[in-house]
């Protein structure tokens, strides 16, 4: 009897394991560097909470520096949380995949991370 359809050989089934290992890896290392982002997005956004509610009481002022100004950009806000969920979401997939080929484990599989 023949076969119908793609048999990958063995190597090719190795190599395609071996690049959603690194996707997986990479789309993670992107995924800490975003955490720090909304880590630095928090902390500006408290700091200017804080001077908005304590300023007018202390006569303190505060001048916003260029990143922090770039930071509250709504546009570059709602990008980076597009980004964000788009990761999350990728990386949850990859791990499903990767979880189905026994490449990984369920102790491997942190919470839903999603935001906004």
């Amino acid at each position: 009897m023949q076969q119908v359809g793609y048999f990958m050989t063995f190597d090719e089934e190795m190599a395609a394991r071996g690049r959603m290992i690194t996707e997986y890896t990479n789309t993670k290392q992107h995924r800490a560097t975003l955490y720090a982002e909304a880590i630095r997005l928090a902390d500006t956004l408290t700091s200017l909470a804080t001077t908005i509610k304590f300023g007018p009481k202390t006569g303190s002022v505060r001048v916003l520096t260029v990143e922090e100004k770039a930071a509250l950009d709504c546009e570059r806000m709602q990008k980076f949380f597009e980004d964000f969920n788009q990761t999350e979401e990728k990386l949850r997939n990859l791990r499903t995949q990767l979880k189905e080929l026994g490449l990984i484990s369920d102790e491997s599989t942190p919470t839903n991370n999603a935001i906004i």
